[in-house]
């Protein structure tokens, strides 16, 4: 747990006044004077009133410098990690800023101030991620190491991955540097890609380019692959690549022809009713009263400091998000709504992820195990929402929402599999064209290629540019969430129960954290065929 701000900046002061002298650097006196700002702001003002400065990556390398020259010299393992709370915070601090420009910019694409914030931000990034490594270096190299990695400092093995020598040269930064323009020119080219036409062939470049610089990043990191580089680096995963293209060709098997057979009904035709965001935030209201507890303190605790936006805006860039500013220890969350009933949904899986970070500060589990605590919430306000909205409302939203699991389930691993099977080409076959004929092929195996369909849609998909291999955790965990569901209504508040008394949960991985639960296994062998039983007869009137 971090420790007060006052300390860390009255320590910043200290420690830069020795060993700068008297004078500041005028980079490093600007960022504490936003270390103070923000200090005074914590928790006391509305997301509205947070003051933004861009961030100063030279001044962050100027703290580590100086970290780094402590770390060299002292006699002291307080010494190293005072230093290291102070580039943490500063850190923080970074990232902070970052995140407010990102949520800036997406309220308003259109707005140039933001785009350029958000892209400076962006790149200096990468220049404060190699210096926290080289600090982190610098300690696996101290005398000190030993003594650093006990139980009462950073904990044994901490330092296991830094013991070598740094990746971080300047090749690394400048495959790193090349991600993030790739990165910039992406939202720069979605800001338009209302009309696939004018820019899927940009689009399909940049995407192209994006997996061969990062295929070139986790070779030089010593992975086989990029896919390994992503589960275990990334993601802690306890499940492999090789468990998922499995379990994918389950879910192509038992679930699709479920899948087909609904989109036959015409299900999609018949639309959803009207929701405005006064509609949405009734039943998130509504739901989160009728759990209580430790899920009501977080919806309070969302309105009365704003910390959301479920707003109509044309020029809203086109996702949903969750986001949290460590500096102030508050999550933030962003929806970009249609107007139909399913907002209130959407709504409510970014208030999952809202109340596990407002649980832990921040500090939450792995990737996996944060996505039951979203699509969670959804299912888990299904049965909370007596009373919320009328009772045709509520079915009909419910009837939606086990038809968006089913294609949770059936498109998300389509999409999954096809970007395992793109980071799997090798370099001469890594064209727009071929990328293109294997969605189309991956998508007929689904069977998510209905009339109308085009193969080029690959290119909306957010989260193949900007998540990588994110997407087999929405997967794996609308599993175990839709097990809570089920609990839920074998036993009402069973679910319930079994969700709150997890949110502050440390586990990292999924499959251990679903054994802590209970539950089974997402990728165990009969899985797939008890999710096709209940959807069998939960929708039975659509398949026939």
């Amino acid at each position: 747990m971090k420790r007060n701000k006052i300390l860390c900046l009255v320590a910043l002061l200290l420690a830069l006044t020795l060993l700068c002298g008297c004078t500041l650097p005028a980079e490093v006196e600007e960022m504490l004077l936003a270390l103070d700002e923000y200090i005074n702001q914590q928790n006391s003002v509305k997301f509205s009133q947070l003051t933004y400065v861009r961030p100063d990556s030279k001044a962050f390398v100027e703290l580590k410098d100086n970290a780094v020259s402590v770390v060299e010299r002292t006699e002291k393992a307080d010494d190293i990690v005072s230093q290291f709370w102070i580039l943490y915070d500063a850190y923080d601090l970074y990232y902070t800023m970052l995140s407010l420009a990102d949520i800036h910019y997406c309220q308003n694409v259109a707005d140039s101030y933001w785009k350029a914030e958000y892209a400076a931000c962006m790149e200096g990034s990468v220049e404060v991620d190699a210096a926290m490594e080289e600090f982190y270096y610098a300690a696996a190299h101290s005398d000190l190491v030993d003594e650093l990695e006990d139980d009462q400092y950073f904990g044994p093995g901490f330092f296991d991955g830094y013991r070598g020598e740094s990746v971080w040269d300047q090749p690394f930064l400048e495959l790193n540097n090349r991600e993030a323009e790739l990165l910039n020119r992406y939202y720069e080219l979605a800001e338009g890609s209302g009309n696939i036409n004018r820019s899927y062939d940009a689009l399909a470049e940049v995407y192209v380019e994006l997996v061969k610089v990062r295929k070139q990043i986790a070779a030089r990191l010593g992975f086989d692959s990029y896919a390994e580089y992503a589960y275990l680096s990334q993601f802690s995963r306890d499940y492999t690549p090789e468990d998922m293209e499995h379990y994918y060709g389950q879910i192509a098997r038992v679930l699709s022809p479920i899948y087909a057979a609904v989109d036959d009904s015409g299900f999609w035709s018949r639309g959803l009713s009207y929701c405005d965001e006064e509609d949405a935030l009734e039943y998130l209201s509504g739901t989160a009263s009728n759990m209580g507890g430790r899920i009501l303190s977080a919806f309070d605790f969302m309105n009365e400091y704003e910390l959301f936006d479920i707003s109509y805006g044309r020029n809203k860039f086109d996702s949903s998000f969750e986001l949290y500013l460590h500096s102030y220890e508050m999550p933030f969350l962003f929806t970009c709504p249609y107007g139909e009933a399913d907002d209130a949904l959407v709504f409510a899986h970014e208030f999952g992820h809202f109340c596990n970070d407002y649980a832990t500060s921040g500090y939450s589990a792995g990737t996996d195990v944060a996505e039951v605590f979203s699509q969670g919430m959804e299912y888990l306000t299904l049965c909370y929402a007596e009373g919320v909205w009328d009772e045709d409302r509520i079915d009909e939203l419910t009837r939606w929402k086990m038809v968006d699991c089913l294609c949770t389930y059936v498109e998300q691993a389509c999409y999954a599999c096809f970007e395992q099977r793109v980071y799997a080409l090798p370099e001469d076959r890594l064209t727009p064209e071929s990328v293109r004929a294997l969605y189309e092929q991956t998508a007929r195996e689904f069977r998510t290629d209905y009339p109308g369909w085009d193969s080029r849609y690959y290119v909306t998909v957010t989260h193949f540019y900007a998540y990588p291999f994110y997407i087999p955790s929405y997967v794996v965990s609308n599993d175990v969430a839709f097990q809570i569901y089920q609990m839920e209504l074998d036993d009402p508040g069973s679910g319930l129960r079994a969700y709150t008394d997890v949110l502050e949960s440390d586990e990292s991985y999924l499959l251990d954290f679903a054994g802590e639960m209970g539950l089974e296994s997402p990728v165990a062998e009969d899985r797939v065929y008890s999710v096709a039983q209940t959807m069998e007869q939960i929708l039975g009137d659509l398949i026939g």
